[in-house]
């Protein structure tokens, strides 16, 4: 299982039709909407680093998305030895 964390900027009045396409789309855990330069921070899931690849294409093909930003990728065993951050 592979995760990542993107980033993605959408043309400008297209945010609503963006996430709309994107956040049922199988391995999209988790969608948000942010301020700033890019207007979704996003939650993906895989099986295999190919399977990712494949959904980022995916979601650049939506046509209100202009970018992804850079992700951090990590298995699931090496998120299950991460402590939680303390409020």
């Amino acid at each position: 299982m592979v995760i990542a964390f993107t980033m993605l900027k959408v043309l400008k009045g297209d945010e609503d039709r963006a996430y709309q396409a994107i956040r049922n789309a199988q391995g999209i855990k988790c969608i948000y909407r942010i301020l700033g330069e890019c207007q979704f921070f996003i939650k993906l899931e895989a099986e295999d680093g190919t399977g990712l690849q494949s959904l980022i294409d995916s979601i650049m093909n939506v046509a209100d998305v202009t970018q992804t930003g850079h992700m951090l990728v990590s298995s699931r065993d090496a998120l299950d030895c991460l402590d939680p951050i303390p409020a």
